[in-house]
């Protein structure tokens, strides 16, 4: 089981040409810091698409939200959004660049990015045979994510950006540290405290523990493979 984050930039026909001639560095920039300190193998080098899209496979799902909302938390900073569907599923071939790669979470997430409606940031995709329950659990996630995405601001985005650092992996982020790394320059804690209350950060922190609990929960069926094969 993996996790596979297909996603683009909103409007990039619209930005000014410094600005989307600049999205490739800005992408791998942003996506170096959402998986600083993962290993290697836990995480795919970032594969660009045409300019403003991008995938990324997580090889254990259990980080990757958290991670791929730190990646969208950053671009917002830089008052940029993205789109993203975000798959759990298996795959059939997989290569260091993942447009040469093949597997049911890829295709699932690829087509759920083009199927995404016009007023939809984010949407959490589980494989066919999932449970029912656990398919209305990734949607409601899905739809919290969605609506955090769409209304954070550039402050609000970088104050989430900077708490998500704690996140699967990491010793977890004090918000005065994220006071003391804050750009253009430091800020107070209560400046970051405020940010993160308008932006609904405790929620958003149990929300990814559901999703942890979701795609850790033993069950005979729960998430079972694409293309299972009976012994």
């Amino acid at each position: 089981m993996v996790a596979v984050a297909t996603g683009d930039i909103v409007h990039s026909s619209q930005l000014a040409a410094p600005v989307r001639a600049a999205l490739p560095d800005t992408l791998r920039a942003a996506y170096a810091e959402a998986t600083e300190g993962l290993p290697p193998e836990a995480v795919s080098a970032l594969a660009l698409v045409s300019g403003d899209g991008w995938q990324c496979l997580f090889h254990k799902p259990n980080p990757a939200l958290a991670r791929v909302l730190q990646l969208a938390a950053h671009l917002r900073a830089q008052e940029l959004e993205t789109r993203i569907a975000l798959a759990l599923g298996t795959v059939d071939r997989l290569r260091a660049d993942l447009n040469a790669s093949d597997g049911p979470a890829l295709r699932r997430s690829g087509r759920g990015l083009q199927q995404l409606r016009a007023d939809q940031r984010f949407a959490l995709l589980l494989p066919d045979d999932a449970p029912v329950a656990s398919t209305v659990a990734a949607g409601a996630i899905g739809e919290l994510c969605d609506g955090w995405m769409q209304a954070w601001t550039p402050a609000q985005a970088q104050a989430i950006a900077g708490m998500l650092r704690g996140w699967a992996g990491e010793p977890v982020r004090t918000q005065a540290e994220v006071a003391e790394g804050w750009t253009p320059e430091p800020v107070t804690r209560q400046t970051v405290n405020r940010h993160l209350h308008r932006a609904d950060w405790p929620r958003l922190e149990r929300t990814l523990q559901r999703f942890s609990m979701l795609v850790d929960a033993p069950s005979p069926t729960s998430l079972q493979a694409d293309d299972e094969v009976s012994p």
